[in-house]
Order: C-alpha cells, then sequence, then structure tokens
C-alpha cells in the first residue's frame, strides 16, 4: 500500500468514518495514529530503496529494491531521525519529517500497546495533516537529501 492511501484511511478513520454515526470509536482513533505512522515509515523505506537501487528498479519489481525497503529497521530509522534532528543535520524540510517520523513512532507505539491511551478526533487529525506536510516537504527537498537522508536511518551511527 502506498504510504498517501494509508495517510488517506488515516483521515477517514479520524473523521469517524468507520462508524455509521460520524463519531471515531477509540479503536477507528488508535488504527488512524498507526496508519499515519506506517505512512511515513513507507515513505522511508521507498526513499532508501529508491537511492540504493534507484527508482526504476521500483517498477521493474527488481528483488534487490525490494529487499531494500524491507531491511529499514524502525529503531535504526528512529534513533538516526532523532541525531538528525539533535545535531541539525541535513535540511530544515529533512529535520522536519525525521521529527515527524520519530513523534509519530512514538504515538503508533502508545496506541497499539497501553489499552488505557485516549485520543480526539481533533488530535489525530492534526497528526495526519502533519505527517502529510513533512511527506510533502520531503519530497521536495533534492535528490541529495533525500539520499543523505535515506543512507543515514538505513545504518547505525557508528562513533569511532
Amino acid at each position: 500500500m502506498e504510504p498517501e492511501e494509508m495517510l488517506r484511511i488515516a483521515g477517514e478513520l479520524a473523521s469517524g468514518g468507520g462508524n455509521l454515526r460520524g463519531r471515531p470509536r477509540q479503536s477507528d482513533l488508535k488504527t488512524a495514529v498507526n496508519r499515519t505512522y506506517y505512512a511515513l515509515f513507507h515513505a522511508l523505506a521507498i526513499i532508501a530503496a529508491d537511492a540504493a537501487t534507484g527508482k526504476r528498479a521500483r517498477s521493474r519489481k527488481d528483488p534487490a529494491w525490494a529487499h531494500t525497503a524491507r531491511a529499514l529497521n524502525h529503531q535504526t530509522a528512529k534513533q538516526q531521525c532523532q541525531r538528525i534532528v539533535g545535531q541539525g543535520l541535513l535540511s530544515a524540510g529533512a529535520r522536519r519529517f525525521a521529527q515527524t517520523f520519530t513523534r509519530m513512532q512514538g504515538l503508533r507505539h502508545e496506541a497499539d500497546y497501553y489499552d488505557y491511551s485516549r485520543y480526539t478526533r481533533t488530535q489525530v487529525r492534526t497528526w495526519v495533516a502533519q505527517a502529510e506536510q513533512a511527506m510533502k516537504t520531503l519530497k521536495g527537498e533534492p535528490e541529495n537529501v533525500r539520499r543523505s537522508l535515506a543512507a543515514m536511518v538505513m545504518h547505525r551511527h557508528r562513533v569511532n
């Protein structure tokens, strides 16, 4: 599923699309939080695979592209995004994406694993909009910035 489609579904769930009365249930809101994070995660995986294997490899269904996209690790990506933000690396747009990614990963974890977490329609709609903006901003970044971001999130940073 494409990241934009995941965000569309998240938006529908946050708006109450899954409930006949038009009010989102907590389960819908939590699922929307999950889909929002995974939209960002898959957008990042696509950028990484495109950078490593070339954009045409995806349309040719090259196994190397799929392998690279599936190799993105949630924890490494989060740590590297925190590092990008904390150290002011890359462009402002890449840092905004990294900050949104990190925040949404934490929210997804809370939504998926903490039964007592509660969200409002307004909160979730805001997060979906922020994720949409972060993805749009990152797509507008120069190729070399996206390539650098991809390389950073795919690999653990070593200090020695």
